[in-house]
């Protein structure tokens, strides 16, 4: 979504991103396979800013799902959004 311009990041974290001709700021943070070791990530390029994700699992199993549209209205990306009572 980057490289299409959807989304800007933001200088200085490597999880925030801008989405393009809106006032919104989202965290992007993958888990699941990519984990290594199981319940962590590290961030490229050189992988050294690592991150927990404890609780990610079950924040994801009660999130609800909103859509980014694209240009005609097309689905640009679903993303899962955490409840507040899911967001620490």
């Amino acid at each position: 979504m980057t490289a299409a311009g959807i989304l800007k990041p933001v200088t200085g974290s490597a999880h925030k991103y801008e989405l393009k001709d809106a006032s919104l700021t989202v965290d992007i943070v993958a888990f699941g396979e990519i984990e290594k070791p199981v319940g962590t990530i590290a961030w490229p390029p050189a992988f050294e800013t690592k991150m927990t994700l404890t609780g990610f699992r079950d924040a994801f199993a009660c999130a609800w799902t909103a859509a980014l549209a694209g240009r005609k209205g097309r689905i640009t990306a679903r993303l899962g959004v955490p409840e507040n009572i899911g967001v620490a």
